[in-house]
């Protein structure tokens, strides 16, 4: 008996063990090709943005927060505001719907009502409805 043939480096092993490792190679390229597909025709979350163009701190529980939101004409958006105080602990949160109509851009004024003072306040997210 040979070497090769008593620790298992047969001409038949490695033959199987090149299409195992040719076979799992084409696996991997079929899946990334349909990610890429996948990915490329999905619509695109960072058409639909938001901003924060000024807060203004009305009293211990309300704070003013000017927003602007950028999104494809009709679409119908939403978007968290969260306001903090010093901490930076959330201590007021209000979802605002901005309909866009035929608009891309659309600016709104929200007054979140909050439980103690704030001193700050930014977007959390927009998503589409």
């Amino acid at each position: 008996m040979t070497l090769a043939g008593r620790y298992g480096n047969t001409p038949a092993r490695l033959f199987r063990t090149r299409w195992l490792f040719i076979g799992l190679g084409a696996f991997i390229a079929v899946v990334m090709i349909v990610w890429a597909v996948w990915v490329g025709l999905a619509p695109s979350a960072t058409s639909l943005t938001g901003a924060v163009g000024g807060t203004q701190i009305v009293n211990d529980h309300e704070v003013s927060v000017s927003l602007t939101v950028h999104a494809p004409a009709g679409t119908e958006a939403s978007c968290g505001i969260e306001a903090q105080n010093l901490a930076f602990t959330v201590v007021g949160y209000q979802v605002v719907d901005v309909p866009m109509g035929s608009a891309t851009t659309q600016s709104v004024t929200v007054a979140v009502t909050t439980y103690e003072t704030p001193v700050a306040a930014s977007l959390d997210t927009c998503w589409a409805n």
